[in-house]
């Protein structure tokens, strides 16, 4: 499964999702930060066979 982890203000931890592809993903953690800008944290989380696995978006997938 395919979420967004938020950290609001880089403090308060959120879960968005589940989106049904990587692109609906993407699509959302760009629009996340169109509308944040940079006061949130935005990573990827991962859930296969209940394990979690989060990663970070590079600087570069927003100047996309």
């Amino acid at each position: 499964m395919k979420f967004l982890f938020i950290t609001a203000g880089d403090i308060e931890p959120q879960i968005k999702g589940p989106y049904k592809t990587e692109k609906a993903r993407s699509k959302a953690a760009r629009a996340h930060k169109k509308f944040h800008g940079d006061e949130d944290g935005i990573f990827g989380l991962d859930i296969n066979n209940n394990s979690p696995h989060t990663w970070a978006y590079s600087g570069g997938f927003f100047d996309r």
